[in-house]
């Protein structure tokens, strides 16, 4: 009963931290989409002053393919998995007892969040680096090269930890998996009853 007592606890503590990651996940998905609407109105705006004016924007590749692209790109990771929005092979999940399932997902979740800690740090290291060393992006505008790396750093550092976050979730599961419903993950606990039927 203790243990019952404990994961209780533990789940609301990971609930408390799934709204704090969501709050991240949603600035970078606002962003993500800002940048989307940015590249579709700015590149019609190209198009129209490259064949109608014969004046391209000449800063506006650089900008798309530093910025606004890896923007778009990294900060959507982690609301996509958030959101149980990654492709999922559930085969050999419908397979196993259910507790055994939720271990392997938390071990699964486990690896890539410490994987995906180090690659974060290493981004945030090269973020500091370049804005120490005032490193810009030759081109028609100096664009600095930190904004860039920030970018990749802050959607790999939050996906990181909403796969640590996971982890920590599914091995709530195995023990007290009605816990799994406080956390905010009953969505995917519906799933794996779909595919278990």
């Amino acid at each position: 009963m203790s243990t019952q007592r404990f994961s209780g606890s533990l789940a609301v503590i990971l609930m408390a931290l799934h709204r704090s990651l969501s709050l991240l996940e949603a600035v970078g998905i606002v962003v993500a989409s800002l940048g989307i609407l940015m590249m579709m109105f700015v590149t019609g705006v190209d198009v129209i002053l490259r064949y109608v004016v014969s004046s391209p924007l000449t800063w506006w590749y650089d900008f798309l393919m530093n910025y606004v692209l890896l923007a778009s790109f990294y900060l959507a990771f982690s609301y996509t998995l958030a959101h149980h929005g990654h492709l999922a092979v559930d085969f050999f999940a419908s397979k196993l007892p259910r507790p055994a399932a939720f271990l392997m997902s938390a071990a699964g979740f486990l690896a890539s969040g410490i994987l995906l800690l180090l690659v974060g740090h290493s981004a945030v290291h090269e973020s500091i680096v370049s804005f120490t060393n005032d490193d810009v992006l030759a081109g028609v505008i100096l664009w600095p090269v930190w904004i860039s790396k920030a970018l990749v750093a802050w959607g790999i550092l939050v996906l990181a930890l909403r796969s640590v976050h996971f982890s920590a979730c599914y091995f709530v599961a195995t023990v007290n998996e009605a816990a799994f419903h406080s956390i905010g993950l009953a969505r995917r606990l519906d799933e794996l009853e779909e595919v278990t039927q």
